[in-house]
């Protein structure tokens, strides 16, 4: 599961974006006539694998075993909960993730075709 995520991880348009753009963003002026620090750039590209990585983990676990509630995806992930809240919302925003229904008074999340 987890070079799977990682793999994934790394083809996101966010993180292909940012790695491509690195001499760019440090070296060059942005379109605001601002050069980016390398040490934030460095930041916001490790923030950005970390988000994205945790989505991946998500996805890939959705895509082992669909219809699982937070809980369950925090035990098979080793995500807090919030992150996992967090993650999904983001997933279903991208429309990656749906609700699928309730077990008893828990949300069962799983994976889109998208």
């Amino acid at each position: 599961m987890v070079l799977a995520a990682i793999r994934r991880t790394f083809e996101t348009p966010r993180v292909r974006w940012l790695t491509g753009m690195e001499k760019e963003l440090v070296e060059q002026q942005n379109v605001y006539g601002k050069q980016i620090d390398p040490d934030n750039y460095q930041e916001l590209l490790h923030e950005a694998i970390r988000n994205e990585y945790n989505k991946s983990l998500i996805l890939v676990s959705l895509a082992e075993t669909e219809g699982q509630q937070v809980r369950q995806l925090a035990e098979k992930t080793g995500l807090d909960l919030h992150t996992i809240s967090n993650c999904l919302v983001e997933l279903e925003k991208g429309g990656l993730a749906e609700l699928e229904g309730y077990d008893g008074e828990h949300p069962k999340f799983v994976r889109t075709a998208a």
